[in-house]
């Protein structure tokens, strides 16, 4: 009888402790959840001071004093074409999420991608100017992204940042830390 109860009790106490073990699923969102309801969130703004993310290297760069200005000047044209006035939704900060979207790359350690930004659409800060602040994601490296499938959509889960970030391409208003990737064709399913 007392082993029973011991078992009950132990059976019990792990019940209750089972939703502190257990973690909860990521919260999947949409693009369009990064976006403020109008007349809320916070403006992303990146202050003059400010660290900026992804520039290329001189001591790395292969290339002239003039092919590297270049690009710097390249770059801050980029930067410069960027729809202005994005808000980000701080009640997002520390959120777990999941969000598919492509990977532009800003960095490289040797050949392994370092420094990337996720985006809602291909061709996004390189082909076509960035997106609003509030569609980009920074993350400074993600587990399971494989580089044969860089230029394919991918879903991205880690802890969410609303905290805004200048990078060489854009300004952003969210990073992502402890990412990990998949591919994109393996949708969660829905819980109806």
């Amino acid at each position: 009888m007392k082993k029973c109860m011991r078992t009950i009790c132990f059976l019990s106490a792990m019940l209750v402790m089972l939703p502190s073990i257990v973690p909860a699923a990521p919260l999947t969102l949409a693009w369009e959840d990064l976006v403020p309801e109008v007349g809320r969130g916070i403006p992303v703004y990146i202050a003059p001071e400010q660290e900026i993310f992804g520039l290329p290297d001189r001591k790395t760069f292969d290339g002239s004093d003039d092919d590297y200005a270049f690009l710097l000047e390249s770059l801050e044209t980029l930067r410069y074409q960027q729809p202005q006035g994005a808000f980000i939704r701080p009640e997002l900060d520390g959120k777990t999420v999941r969000i598919p979207g492509y990977v532009t790359p800003l960095s490289f350690t040797g050949e392994k991608l370092g420094e990337f930004l996720l985006v809602p659409y291909h061709g996004a800060c390189v082909h076509y100017p960035p997106p609003p602040g509030n569609q980009i994601v920074y993350v400074s490296k993600a587990v399971g992204l494989v580089e044969e499938r860089l230029y394919q959509p991918v879903w991205l889960t880690g802890v969410l940042r609303a905290k805004s970030i200048g990078t060489a391409v854009a300004d952003v208003g969210y990073s992502l830390e402890n990412a990990t990737a998949e591919p994109y064709d393996s949708v969660p399913e829905q819980s109806n």
